[in-house]
């Protein structure tokens, strides 16, 4: 799983808080706790300096009632880093722990189970813990003396509406045209190869397009953007095929006959094309769902999509 959210962070954040055993964060500035209370076992890094108190910028009420609640409290000037460990889930993004994070600013962040991610975060916060100061009530004593200045409320404003769309990957069963029938398209095609080489980030790869009719869902709704696992077949009739690896759509075509979807073609995709019974081994190695038939245009579940990558990078 690797998703970028913004609207809906902080419910995300709440729930996995919730489920979490232990919770492990760092996060630059902390005035609430309405999404995220910390407690036994858990562990927060935040910038608890005089100067971020003093700005009212972090609450010492509560980090007082984080302490009360068992958990591992420090302080570390100049921390700008808002990041959170659940388990084997992490939060990478822009948001502190504050009302105005959650209620009126916009945020993002990337919300991600892939284990070098996640051990990446419980290191970072790890490093961080040894080079700061420990919170505890003598430190609180101390701070609570420190005069807050008032802050001048924000204006009130509406949150824009940020509607993020995920990634998808689609499995497309393609064969040769004969480019004979269709010389009156050329012309559009070679200019949307042009345009869509401008989007290419390997400096190896192509681009090939795919033409496609019909009402089928991946026409409908595939975008800049998705991935497209490729299913080549010589005929229709043939069942042997070669199927090659996830590659981008880097843009889409609509045409007065057809929708063209222009693929980055890279340099590698032949060489690690497998044949159909090995594609179908590696789909039942990630999962249970019945495999594809080697005709579909289909969406691919999106943790089964991760696992064949997984599992193509493999070879």
């Amino acid at each position: 799983m690797l998703r970028v959210v913004s609207d809906t962070l902080w419910s995300e954040i709440a729930r996995f808080a919730k489920a979490a055993r232990k919770k492990y964060a760092a996060v630059a500035y902390v005035t609430s706790d309405a999404h995220v209370q910390f407690g036994a076992g858990d562990v927060l890094v935040v910038d608890a300096s005089d100067a971020a108190i003093q700005g009212g910028q972090t609450s010492v009420p509560v980090l007082r009632a984080a302490l009360k609640r068992g958990a591992a409290l420090y302080s570390l000037p100049g921390l700008h880093a808002k990041v959170f460990a659940f388990g084997r889930t992490v939060v990478i993004g822009s948001g502190n722990l504050s009302a105005s994070s959650a209620e009126s600013l916009i945020e993002a962040a990337i919300i991600t189970d892939q284990p070098s991610a996640v051990a990446g975060v419980r290191t970072l916060i790890e490093q961080l813990t040894e080079q700061a100061t420990p919170v505890d009530s003598t430190f609180i004593a101390r701070a609570a003396k420190l005069e807050v200045a008032r802050q001048t409320p924000s204006p009130t404003r509406r949150r824009p509406r940020i509607q993020l769309v995920e990634h998808r990957t689609w499995l497309v069963s393609i064969v040769p045209l004969e480019l004979s029938r269709y010389v009156e398209e050329q012309e559009l095609a070679e200019e949307g190869i042009a345009e869509a080489a401008a989007e290419v980030e390997n400096p190896d790869s192509d681009v090939s397009w795919v033409r496609m009719t019909g009402n089928s869902r991946f026409r409908k709704e595939a975008r800049p953007g998705d991935s497209v696992i490729q299913v080549w077949r010589k005929t229709w009739q043939l069942k042997r095929a070669r199927v090659h690896p996830a590659a981008p759509i880097l843009r889409r075509q609509e045409e007065p006959t057809c929708t063209r979807f222009y693929i980055e073609s890279f340099a590698d995709a032949e060489s690690r094309a497998l044949a159909w019974g090995a594609f179908e081994q590696r789909w039942r190695a990630a999962t249970s769902m019945a495999a594809p038939g080697v005709r579909s245009v289909r969406l691919v579940p999106e943790d089964v999509a991760e696992r064949l990558d997984a599992l193509w990078s493999g070879e």
